[in-house]
Parts: structure tokens; sequence; C-alpha cells
């Protein structure tokens, strides 16, 4: 699939993009990474909307997640199928969870301390199946100063062709066309927290989170090369 193809065009494949945004050359080449407040240092990444190319998949999720608007794409770095754990799976549209495997059993209900919908890209844990129904759990964790919990738990059933093991993500590189602050705040306006974005050295090691590091460790030479 090229760079301009629309996500989502293949049934039951969930597509994710992740965004290595560089500045400088040689020995004085950046990398930029933002401080989560709860997951730690991260890469730009996120889930390909539905009939969204993964190119402006990666463009939104740059422009969401650090507020760059003067930003170019070098190029389309990598891509890779992921594997997740027999019991994971990932959700492929938003949806209610439902208190039952009946279609039309009650939906789970909305309080002020948990938010029972399904978000696509959401990763999840099947715990049981029947008919056309999978029962799932979503824990969302944090890293809070007394140490990692989970700050959101829910359990319900859903469509079963409302979730994939089909995963695929692509690597871009991409650069600002404008000059930058060394660090800034940005607003993630859907969850009301505050990224703390800042450049590192490209060769270094950002401690990004355990995942994120492989995939640096992966392209670290190639993006020098780009």
């Amino acid at each position: 699939m090229g760079a301009g193809a629309p996500g989502g065009a293949r049934r039951g494949v969930l597509e994710k993009v992740t965004a290595f945004i560089t500045r400088g050359e040689g020995a004085a080449q950046e990398l930029l990474v933002f401080r989560h407040p709860t997951a730690g240092i991260q890469l730009p990444a996120g889930t390909v909307e539905a009939e969204e190319s993964v190119e402006t998949a990666a463009l939104r999720e740059v422009r969401e997640e650090t507020g760059l608007i003067d930003i170019a794409v070098i190029a389309r770095i990598g891509f890779r199928p992921e594997t997740l754990e027999p019991a994971q799976r990932m959700v492929l549209r938003d949806a209610p969870l439902r208190q039952a495997p009946d279609p039309d059993a009650p939906h789970l209900e909305y309080n002020s301390r948990v938010d029972p919908r399904l978000r696509r890209g959401y990763t999840v844990r099947q715990t049981a199946a029947q008919g056309n129904a999978v029962q799932v759990v979503y824990e969302e964790s944090g890293l809070l100063p007394n140490g990692a919990a989970v700050i959101r738990f829910v359990e319900g059933w859903i469509d079963a062709d409302a979730v994939t093991q089909a995963i695929e993500r692509h690597f871009f590189h991409l650069t600002p066309t404008a000059p930058t602050p060394e660090k800034w705040v940005q607003s993630a306006e859907e969850k009301g927290q505050e990224f703390q974005l800042y450049w590192t050295p490209l060769a270094g090691d950002p401690d990004l989170i355990p995942l994120q590091a492989v995939w640096l460790a992966e392209f670290q030479e190639r993006l020098r090369r780009s």
C-alpha cells in the first residue's frame, strides 16, 4: 500500500502510524519527543482513521500531538505488521460496550468515573466469545507518582467484527519547515492532558517507552541518511 492509499481499505486491518521528526544535520541532528503526563516519553503516533491515507494520518497525529503545522514528510521509511498477544485485540470502529452478547442487550452506562465506549485503535483483551459477539476488557494504565496504576477499567460485549488482530504500522520521517522552540507544551484537548515537547540528540538515548525505543534503534541509521 502506498503512502497515499486510504486507511481501512482492506476489511479487518487496522493501520497505525509513527512519526520521527528531526531537525539539523550530522552530529547536530535532533529528534522531537514528548513527555506524556502518565505514559512516559514518546514519539507522535496513532491510528489511521477510516478512509484516511497513512500520510495524512501521520501529519494529523503530528499536528494534534505537537502543534506543529509547518511540517513536511521526507519519506515513508518503513512498514511492518504487528503481532498481538493471543488474547489481545484492537478495536476497528467506535462502539459502546453491551451488557450481554445479544446485539439488542442494553449498553453499559456512562458515569462520572467510567466511559464504557471503545474507540477505534484501543487495545483490548478478549475473554470470551459467543455467537457473533466477544467479551472484552479495556484497561488504561498510567505512571502515577506512587507507581503504575489502572486508571480506567471496563468490561462488556461487542460485535466480533469490531475487533481485529491484523495490525499494520507505517513509519514516517518528517521535518519542520519553519523555526521551532527548543521546548514547548501542547494541550491534548480530547483527554485534557498536556504534552511536554523537546528536542533531543538523535544519536543519544531519549529514554522512550520500550516498544518505541525498539523502533528508534531500528530506524536510527535510516533517519541519519534521509
